[in-house]
């Protein structure tokens, strides 16, 4: 897990946008952050869905990136 510095949870705290988006910025990847109980929320819906294909592989490759287990 990576830890916010103080300059970056100030910047998150007075910037507009919500959720907080971040930028990679050697590979100029961009990230949404949200609070963990909605991550495991939405990940929990496209787990539940049996029948879709693509969401299973997307979720895989998804955990994968942020290297988690699924």
């Amino acid at each position: 897990m990576i830890e916010l510095t103080l300059e970056q949870w100030k910047a998150m705290a007075t910037d507009a946008e919500s959720p907080p988006r971040v930028v990679d910025p050697r590979t100029h990847t961009k990230y949404v952050l949200v609070p963990e109980e909605v991550y495991d929320r939405v990940r929990r819906l496209f787990e539940g869905d049996e029948d879709n294909q693509f969401v299973r592989e997307m979720t895989a490759h998804v955990m994968g990136l942020f290297g988690r287990d699924g």
